[in-house]
């Protein structure tokens, strides 16, 4: 029967499932149900050559089965191979009732963190130096945070408060009290994901690792999640490229509410933390976050618990008042009533003392260093604001001459019109780092740099939401900018604490202050940097690295010519 089917030559030029069909179905079914075994095993069908002939495979073994009537032979295919995108949507395009999918989860799950950004995690080692509360500070606000969170009391919400919106002014130490709550609610068992976003960090200014990234916690948490949420990305291959709402109503909520009604013995935790909201790249996003978790709460699929840590933006305020039921939110300010001197002062005191102990030399020569009268100057100029204190602290550690540098930082004044507010005395510090750079202009491009390269235009890596950007390496901003290698380390050595790297090489802005800072030009004068310009001298330096680019591979050309024809 297959010699009858092999006379017709033709046949070898058809599609995979012609030849499927007449040169192994229609002979077997002939023969009858029982004579052969019903069973084919193909293996590695990713290693295939060319993806278009991968699909071509499954499409003929879809389209054979298709056809088969109960009469024919009814053969069985078992198909292994990795989890490609090619595959992925070619599988997507067969009936369900046809198709049956196994998981082998350990090394797709990797595949999934793929899609999330470990820098955003609250616990993740690549955050660089996250911001907590320094013991025994901002006791009050922090109870009020774990209350809700816990639900201990209904003192301060109702029980269908799900979602807390926690908001504060520029530098209040938000992040900080986030941090110190994602932590404490770790202890005990009860957190289930944090995002902090940031402007300055390309991995985690966006919308789009948000939801993967809230997933892969909740798998890593309990494993046995890691199954349902991979099949929901089975069941649509094409999830990660639809909306906000959509994933995480399939990778977060119908996971959990499936789980949990199976296993309702055992505990999940409920509490989702998103800090520096207003630091996603667009406001649009900001919105959509917020109204898609509000769905999330109201639709009862799971109870989550969602903390909102944001600056009190217009836009914010509107989606609140206008899109999001007031019974479901409860709003939490962090503001001069929260945050009292003493807490600045017990911070002063014990930082700036561990920076005494710490010192090498340690030659202070006032035993009472640092006297009480710099502590209250301090605290007084820090307005009730931690990042002023901080940013203090951080500079004057990094001295060889705490005590010089802190003298230095008490001389400095603002002008009389400008006194009484902390932008004004982040300035003025801001001014006096800078005013140590030695080469004001290159200082200024890989600022420029850090600041403005769109990572979506990324010249030098294959970007994944996990990747920093190129511009945000050590590596990268040598090569946009055209230094020799450890230039860039020097430079930036000149900005801290403004800018500062980790032993990788990758670059960090300590605080979104220092961003907002460069780009006004009535506050950081002389060093305001101009987006055109930078990004002119960047473009030019694109099409140099392509020209010698291109030279070298000339040259590679001709060498490789010349060998051949000596051959």
């Amino acid at each position: 029967m297959i010699t009858n089917a092999i006379g017709d030559q033709s046949v070898f030029l058809a599609s995979f499932a012609i030849q499927l069909n007449q040169l192994a179905l229609q002979p077997l079914s002939k023969l009858g149900v029982s004579d052969f075994p019903q069973l084919i095993i193909i293996d590695g069908l990713d290693e295939c050559d060319h993806p278009d002939m991968q699909s071509e495979l499954v499409k003929g073994i879809v389209e054979s089965r298709q056809t088969m009537t109960n009469t024919e032979y009814p053969l069985r295919f078992v198909v292994f191979s990795r989890p490609n995108n090619n595959l992925r949507d070619t599988f997507a395009l067969a009936p369900n009732s046809m198709v049956h999918r196994v998981v082998v989860s350990g090394e797709q799950w990797l595949r999934f963190g793929d899609f999330s950004a470990p820098r955003a995690i609250h616990s993740s080692q690549e955050r660089y130096d996250p911001p907590k509360c320094h013991p025994n500070t901002r006791v009050a606000i922090r109870d009020k945070l774990m209350e809700w969170a816990t639900q201990e009391t209904r003192a301060i919400t109702t029980k269908d408060s799900r979602i807390l919106w926690f908001y504060g002014g520029p530098g209040t130490g938000k992040s900080a009290v986030a941090q110190t709550l994602a932590e404490a609610l770790q202890s005990q068992n009860l957190l289930l994901a944090t995002f902090f976003f940031s402007r300055t960090d390309s991995t985690r200014s966006t919308i789009n690792p948000l939801a993967a990234t809230i997933a892969f916690q909740i798998g890593t948490i309990v494993p046995d999640l890691r199954e349902l949420i991979l099949k929901a990305l089975d069941n649509n291959p094409r999830l990660m490229n639809e909306p906000f709402e959509a994933q995480l109503r399939n990778l977060v909520l119908r996971p959990l509410a499936e789980f949990t009604k199976e296993n309702d013995s055992v505990h999940v935790p409920r509490v989702i933390i998103l800090d520096g909201l207003d630091e996603c790249f667009d406001p649009e996003m900001q919105s959509q976050i917020i109204i898609s978790f509000a769905g999330a709460v109201k639709s009862e699929e799971y109870p989550l618990h969602v903390l909102i840590v944001s600056r009190p933006e217009d836009h914010l305020e509107d989606v609140f008042n206008a899109r999001i039921p007031c019974s479901i939110v409860y709003r939490l300010a962090l503001d001069g009533s929260c945050i009292s001197d003493d807490d600045i002062r017990v911070f002063l005191q014990d930082q700036l003392d561990a920076v005494k102990q710490a010192h090498p030399k340690r030659d202070f020569s006032d035993e009472r260093w640092p006297n009480p009268t710099a502590i209250e100057q301090l605290v007084r100029r820090s307005h009730g604001q931690f990042i002023h204190a901080s940013m203090i602290v951080k500079y004057i550690s990094s001295s060889d001459n705490p005590c010089g540098c802190l003298d230095k930082v008490l001389g400095l004044r603002c002008r009389p019109e400008d006194e009484g507010t902390l932008s004004s005395e982040l300035d003025l510090l801001y001014l006096h780092i800078l005013s140590s750079v030695k080469n004001v202009e290159t200082t200024k491009t890989i600022l420029g740099v850090i600041l403005f390269v769109d990572p979506d235009y990324d010249f030098f890596t294959s970007l994944t939401s996990i990747q920093p950007s190129a511009a945000q390496t050590l590596s990268g901003v040598e090569m946009l900018v055209g230094l020799n290698p450890g230039q860039a380390a020097s430079h930036i050595s000149e900005l801290h604490p403004m800018i500062q790297y980790d032993d990788n090489g990758h670059i960090f802005v300590s605080h979104a202050t220092v961003a907002e800072f460069f780009h006004d030009h009535n506050r950081s004068k002389s060093f305001h940097l101009d987006r055109r310009h930078i990004l002119n001298t960047v473009v030019d330096r694109c099409f140099q690295i392509i020209r010698n680019g291109m030279q070298f591979l000339f040259v590679f050309i001709q060498v490789a010519i010349n060998e051949l024809s000596s051959l």
